[in-house]
This record gives C-alpha cells, sequence and structure tokens, in this order.
C-alpha cells in the first residue's frame, strides 16, 4: 500500500555557492533561510527593511533601493511615543527618531551596495494582503498597532 505521491522534481538549474552574492527579500521565510545560510558562512543580505509579507511593499523596497534615496524624518510617523517608518519592520522602530533614521539607513546604504552586485535575489511573500494607510494613501508594509480607523 502505498500512502503518499511520489513527485519526480528535476535538480534546479540555480546553484549556490559560499561565492554567491545573495539578497534575500520578503517573508519570514527569507528571513529563516538567510539566518541559516549565514550561519553557514554564505554572502547574505537578509531583509534590508525587516520582514515584509505583502507584494507591494517588496516591490516599493526593491524600488526604493534601485532609486538609492535614503530615507529622511518626513517619512517617519510617531504613535505613542515611537517613531515608525510605514516602509519597515517593527524592529527598526524606537522612541528616538535619529535611531530610528540611523537603524533604516545603515541597512539600507548596505542593501543599495548589494544589489547591483548580487547573484541571487530571494524573495518570498506571506499574503496578498495590503492595508493602505488613509493620510498618505501608500500601501504600508507593517501597520504598527496604529488604530485601524487610519487604514
Amino acid at each position: 500500500m502505498n500512502l503518499r505521491t511520489r513527485i519526480e522534481t528535476p535538480a534546479s538549474e540555480v546553484t549556490i555557492t559560499h561565492d554567491t552574492e545573495m539578497l534575500l527579500f520578503g517573508s519570514c521565510f527569507s528571513e529563516e533561510i538567510g539566518n541559516k545560510l549565514a550561519e553557514h558562512k554564505f554572502r547574505v543580505e537578509i531583509n534590508p527593511f525587516g520582514i515584509l509579507y505583502n507584494p507591494s511593499s517588496v516591490y516599493r523596497g526593491i524600488e526604493r533601493l534601485i532609486t538609492g534615496k535614503p530615507f529622511t524624518s518626513e517619512e517617519l510617523i510617531c504613535h505613542h511615543g515611537m517613531y515608525h517608518s510605514l516602509m519597515h519592520h517593527g524592529s527598526f522602530s524606537s522612541p528616538r527618531q535619529d535611531e530610528v533614521l540611523r537603524l533604516i539607513n545603515e541597512r539600507f546604504e548596505k542593501a543599495v551596495s548589494v544589489l547591483p552586485e548580487c547573484d541571487l535575489l530571494l524573495i518570498t511573500f506571506g499574503t496578498a494582503w495590503v492595508f493602505r494607510h488613509l493620510e498618505n494613501g501608500i500601501i504600508v508594509a507593517n501597520c504598527h498597532k496604529l488604530p485601524a480607523r487610519q487604514f
């Protein structure tokens, strides 16, 4: 009795070595795989915007890397004493605006330098659902526990 379906898959045409420069972008899957690769001394830059789930936010992040335009204080919001970027994961948030900008732009500059040199760009998505911030009309990467009426 066979209790499973065997599926034959061809070997991947994509191969990686320790010389492969990789940029991983997207969901927590990218984070997990990226951390495993980093543990094994592969050359990886992992989620420079933090974990992003929807394709629109991933696209906007990559587009921003291509332009190379650093983030400014005008792009941050403050809620309950914490500064946030609507394009970034909450791990970049801080009670200090200058600290948020420093964290965001350090990772951003590193990724800007890696992108043109990378051999492999791995993108993973977690959902197709998006939330649009009503005040500025942008699709956000993270709601940062802002009131639902803002979306």
